[in-house]
């Protein structure tokens, strides 16, 4: 059944439909975007352990604002369209201890990072009259800007500065030290959309779904999330 839908949506492309008014050639949007909790296909993380772990709502869910350039062409009513969103996320949090005593308490706090999705897609546009209908498939490259650094603090009695994994020292002497050692990474990942929706004028309402294929989250399953997207038209 899948396949058949994707059949019929990839020949509706080139479709054309002269009953239907005319648009510009050249696309401009703004929106606002609101992204749902991911659903994962098998087990998914529950808790968020101190000093850290990586959620993936963090990171995907919530609200965002996008842009959005593309081409238009009439005759077969379909349009290529470049998107761009951007949102408040925490990519990881990190511990620090509150003073450089052997005995020193710790603190956890999130990490937050402007994060940055890119998205192509292909757009076929349906029916006539004031309100067109439209579906969309395509591709996207989530997580931009989501470099983290995963601490493990410990505490020394004999500081040396010959350790190669030796990241950052918290003392002014080397009588006692905290010594952070960690590893880098980031959370880019790639996914496949669908998406269908509505136009009024220069106002638009999409709901698409995401796939996801990831391997960068503690829990490695596939998962889904949901994408409400408000947009308004400049041309």
């Amino acid at each position: 059944m899948k396949k058949i839908l994707l059949i019929a949506f990839c020949l509706g492309l080139f479709l054309p439909d002269g009953m239907a008014q005319e648009k510009s050639p050249f696309i401009l949007k703004a929106s606002t975007i609101y992204r749902h909790y991911p659903m994962f296909v098998g087990n998914a993380p529950t808790l968020r352990a101190i000093p850290f772990q990586i959620i993936p709502d963090d990171q995907i869910g919530g609200l965002g604002l996008g842009l959005t350039i593309g081409i238009y062409a009439e005759k077969i009513r379909t349009a290529v369209e470049y998107r761009h969103s951007i949102h408040n996320g925490t990519t990881h949090w990190e511990s620090f201890y509150l003073d450089t005593s052997s005995i020193s308490p710790s603190v956890s706090v999130p990490i937050n990072k402007l994060i940055h999705d890119l998205e192509l897609d292909v757009v076929k546009y349906f029916g006539k009259g004031k309100i067109v209908y439209f579906a969309s498939i395509g591709g996207t490259v989530m997580n931009l800007n989501t470099h983290y650094f995963v601490q493990e603090l410990t505490y020394t009695e004999n500081c040396t500065h010959n350790d190669p994994n030796m990241i950052n020292v918290i003392s002014s002497t080397c009588d006692g030290a905290h010594i952070t050692y960690g590893d880098t990474g980031n959370l880019i990942l790639g996914g496949a959309k669908l998406g269908f929706g509505a136009e009024y004028k220069r106002l638009s309402a999409e709901l698409s779904l995401f796939f996801c294929e990831q391997s960068v989250y503690q829990n490695r399953n596939p998962f889904l999330f949901p994408e409400l997207r408000l947009s308004y038209s400049f041309l």
